[in-house]
């Protein structure tokens, strides 16, 4: 019998759906609920276009080290191998921590279905989403400050407007920002470890992915984490029958969206 969760500041939705409540399956089967070999079939379909995505990922982790994440790189080249990803703006510091959150729960999903002896190897994958544009979105972080009241605490970097992340580089203004950020934080027996690290990681002129990746890198060194730059020349080459057919196809894709909207809105259970 599963066990109801209550989140009163969540809406019921969200509720329904960690409690594994069968209403909530036609517009997102809980995890437990999936049968992963039926999924993992459908993959194998566009064998030939996986595989050209699995030997770009392969190459953008040659410089991982770790024997978990070398294990992982290996079992890329086999046929069996699939996936698993997660992704998010690159923000400052990798903020907010649902980032962290997010790549916790990749990581430990993989665990959980390669301990199932399935046909298929797991393996987590992080998305730097180099390619938005946003950049009032990742250019700060909120922490709670020695009083223990919430505070926001901005980057003041050049924001290039339409300029996609992946041509930002961090700027003379990270040295006030760090500043900012530890001075208002308490301290605690992690501090100065962590100011180390990070100063490590952001410095001026170094490429903005780079940072954030190497953040990351460095605190899921042993859990064989895997990381995919989507604005990466070779990945936009074989994206372009994708993009073709999309705009080819676009009138019978937003009809069917609109079709499928107006008969499946979930609006009694979000509503509240």
């Amino acid at each position: 019998m599963n066990k109801i969760l209550k989140t009163p500041i969540y809406n019921s939705f969200y509720s329904d759906y960690i409690s594994a409540k069968s209403q909530t399956d036609r517009f997102l089967p809980h995890f437990n609920k999936i049968i992963w070999e039926n999924v993992c079939k459908t993959i194998k379909s566009d064998h030939n276009r996986y595989s050209e995505v699995k030997q770009i990922l392969a190459e953008q982790n040659n410089d991982l080290t770790s024997e978990k994440a070398r294990q992982n790189l290996a079992q890329l080249t086999k046929p069996n191998s699939i996936i698993l990803i997660t992704g998010q703006q690159l923000g400052v510091f990798a903020s907010p921590i649902y980032t962290i959150y997010k790549l916790i729960t990749t990581i430990k999903l993989a665990e959980k279905l390669n301990q199932k002896n399935l046909s298929y190897k797991f393996i987590p994958v992080f998305w730097l989403e180099t390619e938005d544009h946003d950049f009032q979105e990742i250019n700060s972080c909120g922490l709670m400050d020695r009083q223990f009241n919430p505070l926001r605490i901005y980057y003041a970097g050049v924001d290039r407007g339409k300029v996609p992340l992946r041509y930002y580089k961090v700027e003379d203004q990270i040295e006030k920002f760090f500043i900012d950020v530890f001075s208002n934080s308490l301290e605690t027996e992690f501090s100065a470890e962590l100011k180390s690290r990070l100063m490590g990681y952001y410095q001026v002129n170094v490429s903005w992915m780079s940072a954030v990746r190497d953040f990351l890198k460095d605190l899921f060194s042993d859990t064989g984490l895997l990381f995919f730059e989507p604005g990466a020349e070779d990945i936009k080459k074989i994206s372009v029958e994708f993009f073709k057919q999309l705009l080819e196809d676009n009138k019978k894709i937003t009809d069917s969206f609109e079709k499928i909207s107006s008969h499946s809105r979930p609006s009694a259970c979000i509503a509240r």
